[in-house]
């Protein structure tokens, strides 16, 4: 499995097949490595991110602002967990997102801040935040 998560065929088959790939879940920073979600997986409506650093976290959530139909999101951090005021202000910022599930590998996952007024409801229906 880790073998074939690091071959270039791996690569090659997600890049060809982007525009076609509604549910992606992708694990381990090994992964992430080999390409990042961006605007051409225009068809996705189901990303797992797990076992991601904060950095690597902050570049595809970034990117999935530009994605039409992204509705379900779920994510594991696996590192630094502390500063995720950022990360939930670009979440409640996608569009179409109506479910998240939000974890940590053993730690609390903090409190969210409150957000200003005058920023627009978040459409998210279904809200998980847990810890192990």
């Amino acid at each position: 499995d880790y073998e074939f998560k690091n071959n270039s065929t791996y690569k090659e088959f997600l890049l060809h097949h982007r525009q076609r790939i509604e549910s992606l879940s992708l694990q381990g920073q090994q992964t992430f490595s080999l390409f990042s979600v961006d605007s051409s997986f225009i068809h996705l409506q189901c990303l797992s991110l797990c076992y991601i650093d904060l950095v690597t976290l902050r570049a595809n959530l970034n990117a999935c602002i530009s994605l039409p139909h992204l509705s379900s999101l779920n994510i594991e951090i696996n590192y630094d967990y502390r500063a995720l005021d950022d990360v939930y202000q670009v979440i409640f910022c996608l569009p179409k997102l109506q479910y998240l599930a939000c974890s940590t590998a053993g730690h609390q996952i903090p409190i969210l801040s409150p957000f200003p007024p005058d920023q627009h409801p978040s459409p998210i229906e279904e809200l998980v935040i847990g810890h192990a």
